[in-house]
C-alpha cells in the first residue's frame, strides 16, 4: 500500500465500526463492523472489525494506525448547574451537548440537600457549574457552591460561572472534587452564549480522566487512540462540511439527524448569508454550532416513551396500515424490553418506519426554534424568533440505525419535514442525503489530524455519491 492508512474507529454502545482511510487522499478503502465487547475488553470487538476490513483489501493490520471516538459504556455523562433555567442552565447544557456528552441532569435555582442527593445518586462523569453573567449575580452562585462543598464527589468539576467569582468558587470547592478546572463563563451576557471554552474543557477531561476510568479496556491501544466522544466527532464533521477548508469551499449550513435505539440526536452548523430571512430574536442567542439530544425518542430502549409522546399520530398511522392498537402497543413494549430485536416481518418493518418518522419529526422540531407574530402598538405586526432558524437549510444528512440501513432513510426524513408545524423554524426544502457508510463520525475523528483529508472523505462518500 503506497500511502499511509489509518483505521478510524467508532466504539459504539452496540457496534464497533472501523473505516480504513488513505490519509493522503481521504479515500475510504474498506469498512468493518463487530459487536462492541463491553463485557470483556472493547479491543476484542475492535480487533474483529479491523480484521474484517483489512481482509477486504489484503492489508496487513500492523501497518494501520488507529484513531477513535467512543460512546461505549454509556458515553460521557454530564450534570449541569445554572441559576436560571432559560439562561445559564441552558448555556451550560448546550456546552455539554456540543462536547458530545449525555446531559443526564440540569439543575437551576437554589441547590439544596435533595437536589445534590440527585447528583450523588446519578454519579456523572463531570459536573459543569455555571451561574450569573459576568459582573452579575454573585450571592446565589456562591451559596450554591457552599452547598456543594458540604459533600464529596469523586469526579472533576468545570467552573464556568460569573468570572468575577470563579476563583472564589474554586477555593470553596477545593476539597469536594477530584479535579477543578476554571474556564470562561458560558453566558457572559444575558443574550449570548460563550460555550466553546467549557466544551473544550469537557473534551479534555473526557480524554485525560474519563475514558480510562470506565474500565472498558486494559489495552494501551484504546487509551491512546480515543480522542473524542462519538457525538462530538459527528458535530465536528458537520461543521467542517459546512465551513470547508483552506483549499475547499464549504457547503453552507448543514444539519444531520441520527436516530438511535435510545436517543435521537440532531447536529447543525449555520452559516449566515445575506439572503437569510432575518427576524428579531427573543431569549438567549445560540451559537452557530448546535447539538441536541432527545432522550425520550428512540427505536428500542426509548420506544415506549417515543410512542407516548406522539401517540395519537402513531396509532392513527398504524391503523391506516391495518395494524391494530393492541398489536402496536405489544410491538412497542417488545422493542423496549428487547433492544437487540431485529425486524424481519413486514408488519415490524412498518412499525419501525412509523416510529422513525415520529422520532425524526419531534427531534427536528425540538432542535429548531419557533417564529411568533407579535403586535406592536402603532407599528403593526412584527416577527420574533426563539431558538435557531433552519428554514432555509440547504443540506440535511441522515445517519445511524434506521436511516443508514435499508431504503427508507429519505422517505423518513421527507415525512418528518412534512409534519412540521407552520410556526416551526425547521427546514423547508433541503437536499436529503443518507450517510450509509457512517462517514460523518469517521471524518470527525480524522479532522483532528487532517481537515482536508476528512473533507475529501465526506465530499466523495457523502456528496459526490448522492448528489
Amino acid at each position: 500500500m503506497k500511502n499511509e492508512v489509518t483505521a478510524l474507529v467508532d466504539f459504539g454502545s452496540t457496534f464497533t465500526k472501523v473505516a480504513l482511510v488513505e490519509l493522503e487522499t481521504g479515500s475510504l478503502l474498506a469498512k468493518g463492523q463487530a459487536h462492541t465487547t463491553i463485557k470483556t475488553d472493547v479491543i476484542e470487538g475492535y480487533g474483529r472489525a479491523l480484521n474484517q476490513a483489512c481482509d477486504k483489501i489484503s492489508l496487513d493490520k500492523k501497518l494501520v494506525t488507529p484513531l477513535a471516538a467512543s460512546s461505549a459504556g454509556g458515553g460521557l455523562s454530564v450534570a449541569a448547574i445554572g441559576l436560571v433555567d432559560d439562561y445559564t442552565a441552558t448555556a451550560a447544557r448546550q456546552a455539554a451537548l456540543n462536547a458530545g456528552a449525555k446531559v443526564d441532569l440540569v439543575l437551576s435555582g437554589r441547590l439544596n440537600q435533595t437536589s445534590i442527593g440527585v447528583i450523588t445518586k446519578l454519579t456523572p462523569d463531570i459536573l459543569l457549574f455555571s451561574g450569573g453573567t459576568d459582573g452579575g449575580q454573585t450571592h446565589q452562585v456562591l451559596s450554591n457552591a457552599r452547598k456543594l462543598a458540604e459533600f464529596r464527589f469523586d469526579i472533576p468539576i468545570i467552573i464556568a460561572c460569573n468570572s468575577e467569582i470563579s476563583e472564589q468558587i474554586s477555593e470553596i470547592l477545593t476539597e469536594s472534587f477530584s479535579d477543578i478546572v476554571i474556564t470562561a463563563n458560558v453566558l457572559p451576557d444575558i443574550t449570548k452564549m460563550n460555550i466553546e471554552p467549557a466544551r473544550l474543557a469537557i473534551s479534555r477531561i473526557f480524554i485525560e480522566k474519563v475514558i480510562m476510568g470506565k474500565g472498558l479496556s486494559q489495552s494501551n491501544v484504546f487509551s491512546q487512540s480515543v480522542i473524542l466522544p462519538t457525538p462530538q466527532a459527528v458535530l465536528i464533521a458537520v461543521e467542517l462540511l459546512s465551513k470547508g477548508t483552506e483549499l475547499s469551499e464549504g457547503f453552507g449550513s448543514v444539519a444531520a439527524i441520527d436516530i438511535g435505539g435510545a436517543t435521537t440526536d440532531v447536529h447543525s452548523s449555520i452559516i449566515e448569508t445575506d439572503n437569510l430571512t432575518k427576524m428579531n430574536i427573543r431569549g438567549v442567542i445560540y451559537p452557530p454550532l448546535k447539538r441536541s439530544v432527545q432522550g425520550d425518542l428512540g427505536m428500542r430502549w426509548s420506544s415506549k416513551s417515543a410512542f407516548e409522546v406522539d401517540q395519537d399520530w402513531i396509532v392513527e398511522t398504524a391503523l391506516r396500515h391495518k395494524i391494530a392498537r393492541d398489536e402496536l402497543v405489544k410491538a412497542i413494549n417488545h422493542r423496549q424490553i428487547n433492544p437487540s430485536f431485529l425486524s424481519t416481518k413486514i408488519v415490524d418493518k412498518k412499525i419501525d418506519e412509523i416510529l422513525a418518522i415520529s422520532c425524526a419529526t419531534l427531534s427536528i422540531e425540538r432542535h429548531c426554534g419557533k417564529a411568533h407574530a407579535v403586535y406592536i402598538p402603532n407599528q403593526g405586526i412584527d416577527m420574533f424568533q426563539e431558538g435557531i432558524n433552519l428554514r432555509e437549510l440547504p443540506l440535511l444528512i441522515g445517519t445511524g440505525g434506521v436511516l443508514s440501513h435499508g431504503e427508507i432513510g429519505n422517505m423518513v426524513m421527507e415525512a418528518a419535514l412534512e409534519r412540521q408545524l407552520k410556526e416551526a423554524l425547521t427546514p423547508v426544502s433541503p437536499q436529503l442525503i443518507i450517510d450509509r457508510d457512517y462517514v460523518l463520525a469517521a471524518a470527525g475523528i480524522l479532522s483532528i489530524s487532517d481537515k482536508q483529508a476528512a473533507f475529501n472523505l465526506m465530499r466523495h462518500n457523502l456528496l459526490e455519491m448522492n448528489l
